[in-house]
């Protein structure tokens, strides 16, 4: 089974193959203000791939990398709807928030997204890493510094950061988490969850119904016992024809070891079971298991063609080495 690519590390793979094929600000990509929104949509998308400068694009693939390892795994299948909603709600919110900003481009509020989601998936669950929350609110405190002083953190960028873009990813992917049912979100109150108690029994893995248990045990129980019928009839009829000796070892057994003797069916069918017992010959158990092990080594040597089929002819060698030899012994004798 392959495991699926992260969705964090297709976004940087991506974002890296951009800047190298379109260089810095790629004018088709970037979200450009004096072009609509609902001329060239996918800008919407494609912005967040967009870089100004190597440092733009090593500071965004480095954080997006780091949140990917951080809160991907508690994310789970739940990162393309996030994202699908989160992209263009982040570039909405640019555009409304920042009324002179003339264009936008960069992962920066891909990672906040992603940082605030896992944050309030964190808090969710049962089990809370406390890694994982210290590192949002070091993000979030991150984010308030730099609205409130203007000022950006740890970034040294050709374009200056945008700080309400930092900051609508991370509650934009706090909203899209918390507005999860909790269920839907992974999160799941064993009391609430019937397939858990055994009142409920199983149910089908695909489906998620009931399964009739007591059906099934019935159908297993039936097949069981007319399996056990058919041996014990066919065992009692072989006792009654054959002499009570192995076929191949020649021991012979009394009433005292009569249980170690088995009915073996020439053609492997145990469904073959002819009132003239031609199909039956008596093994001891240890002949009875060798015979069935060379059966399933004949079955293998089949399969992987070492052995021709019956009735099909292999080659034949037509060469004789020693064609002729008579005829030169003759001469020189």
């Amino acid at each position: 089974m392959t495991s699926k690519m992260p969705w964090t590390l297709a976004f940087a793979l991506v974002a890296v193959g951009v800047y190298l094929i379109l260089g810095p600000v790629p004018e088709t990509l970037i979200l450009d203000r004096s072009i609509p929104l609902r001329a060239e949509s996918w800008r919407a998308f494609s912005a967040h791939l967009a870089h100004s400068d190597p440092a733009h694009l090593l500071l965004d693939v480095a954080g997006l990398l780091l949140v990917g390892w951080l809160y991907e795994p508690v994310l789970r299948g739940r990162m393309t709807a996030l994202l699908l909603l989160g992209m263009p709600s982040i570039v909405g919110a640019v555009m409304l928030l920042e009324p002179g900003l003339a264009a936008y481009c960069g992962l920066s509020g891909i990672v906040n997204l992603i940082v605030g989601a896992g944050l309030a998936a964190t808090w969710r669950a049962e089990s809370r890493d406390p890694l994982a929350i210290l590192f949002a609110l070091a993000v979030a405190a991150k984010i308030l510094l730099e609205c409130l002083t203007g000022e950006a953190v740890f970034s040294d960028t050709a374009w200056s950061p945008v700080h309400s873009a930092h900051a609508a990813g991370f509650l934009i992917g706090i909203v899209l988490e918390t507005a999860r049912p909790a269920k839907i979100a992974g999160i799941v109150n064993p009391q609430e969850d019937t397939s858990m108690t055994s009142s409920s029994g199983p149910r089908h893995a695909k489906t998620g119904k009931p399964i009739n248990s007591t059906k099934l045990d019935r159908v297993v129980a039936d097949a069981r016992k007319a399996s056990d019928e058919r041996a014990a009839g066919y065992r009692e009829q072989a006792l009654k024809l054959y002499d009570w000796v192995c076929g191949r070892c020649a021991r012979t057994f009394t009433r005292e070891n009569l249980r170690e003797l088995t009915v073996h069916h020439k053609d492997m069918n145990h469904d073959n079971n002819p009132p003239d017992g031609s199909n039956w010959e008596l093994l001891c158990v240890y002949c009875h298991d060798n015979e069935h092990q060379k059966y399933e080594e004949h079955l293998a040597s089949l399969a992987g063609g070492r052995v021709s089929k019956p009735g099909v002819a292999g080659k034949q060698t037509t060469h004789n080495p020693f064609e002729g030899l008579a005829d030169l012994l003759k001469k020189d004798g």
